[in-house]
C-alpha cells in the first residue's frame, strides 16, 4: 500500500439530534431492542446481535472510538500516514499516526 499512497484519511459520521436522520433512526432504534455494551478496550468481545449493538448511539461511539485510537497506534511508522478524524471523544480531534505531520488545519 505505501507504493501508492502516502497517507489515508479515516472518517467516522457523528449523529447530531437536530438532524434530519433523527426519525430513521430512531425508528430504525424500535426494530431492534438496544444493548448497551461499554467498549473501553478491544478485549471486550462484540455481541451475537450485531443490529441490537448498533441501535444505541453510544455503543457506536465507543465502537468508533477504540477503532480511532486503534489505527493510530497501531499505523505502519513510516508510510502511509494515518489520519484519523470524528471517532474521538471530541467530535472535533484530528489525529495523525505522524507526529511531525500539521494537522491544525484539518478538521472532522
Amino acid at each position: 500500500m505505501a507504493e501508492k499512497y502516502q497517507r489515508v484519511d479515516v472518517v467516522f459520521d457523528r449523529y447530531h439530534d437536530e438532524s434530519i436522520k433523527t426519525g430513521t433512526r430512531k425508528k430504525r432504534k424500535q426494530r431492534h431492542r438496544p444493548v448497551r455494551r461499554e467498549i473501553v478496550n478491544d478485549s471486550v468481545p462484540l455481541p451475537a446481535d450485531w443490529s441490537s449493538f448498533m441501535a444505541l448511539e453510544e455503543n457506536k461511539a465507543d465502537l468508533a472510538r477504540l477503532l480511532s485510537n486503534h489505527l493510530i497506534e497501531h499505523s505502519p511508522e513510516y508510510e502511509p500516514v494515518v489520519v484519523v478524524s470524528g471517532g474521538f471523544a471530541e467530535a472535533t480531534t484530528v489525529k495523525s499516526s505522524d507526529l511531525e505531520l500539521e494537522i491544525s488545519s484539518l478538521s472532522a
